[in-house]
């Protein structure tokens, strides 16, 4: 099925032996824009970086020289691009939602609470992704444990310890994000130099369950 022209892509996708083929298609001014976007203005739309992801990953059918000349431009994740994600992922308001942890536990309001660990744990692969210098893959972080794998600067067992935050009862799992958190926020600013103590006292903070929010069984 052919897509019309939508956010300057033009997209195809169709079945080959049941093998579902997605394809997308660009100008060339187009991506070169995304570059300078990116690489010169810092710019921390998601979509954009997806391309160069994408390009830092290609393997040239056609047109080598062209992509090689673009592999070698994505090569370098600029400081400036990195402090933006960062502070864009790791932003005090982003994250303070995770004040009510304990009081979705005691309401067993389980559909809020996974929605709040997806948010806080897309923060934190988004600002750890920036730390290491890695462009966003996927909008959604798509294969996270393999992401964060392949991330060299990260807190302790991180992959083994998000895996571990969807098996556990929420009970469970609230201490281990909580604490996964604070170590990325801290590690983070470490690293970078970065002041994210508002965004150490947001993560923090905490609402504590009213007795008649409290649900047994």
């Amino acid at each position: 099925m052919f897509e019309p022209l939508t956010d300057d892509e033009w997209s195809e996708d169709y079945l080959v032996d049941d093998v579902q083929m997605d394809l997308s298609h660009f100008l060339v001014g187009t991506i070169e824009h995304y570059l300078d976007d990116v690489l010169l203005q810092a710019d921390t739309a998601v979509l954009k970086q997806l391309r160069l992801a994408a390009i830092q990953e290609s393997i040239p059918l056609h047109g080598h020289h062209l992509i090689e000349s673009w592999q070698q431009c994505v090569m370098i994740y600029p400081d400036n691009l990195m402090i933006a994600m960062i502070k864009k992922y790791l932003l005090a308001e982003r994250l303070g939602i995770w004040y009510l942890r304990e009081t979705l536990v005691a309401r067993n309001d389980h559909f809020m609470l996974t929605n709040v660990f997806n948010e806080m744990i897309q923060a934190m692969l988004g600002g750890l992704l920036a730390l290491n210098r890695q462009y966003i893959g996927h909008p959604g972080f798509k294969w996270s444990l393999q992401l964060a794998n392949s991330m060299t600067v990260k807190p302790i067992q991180f992959g083994q310890r998000l895996q571990a935050i969807y098996r556990k009862p929420p009970n469970e799992a609230v201490p281990i994000l909580h604490a996964l958190l604070l170590e990325t926020v801290e590690l983070v600013e470490a690293e970078t130099g970065i002041d994210l103590s508002v965004t150490k006292t947001a993560v923090s903070r905490l609402r504590k369950p009213l007795n008649s929010e409290r649900v047994i069984g």
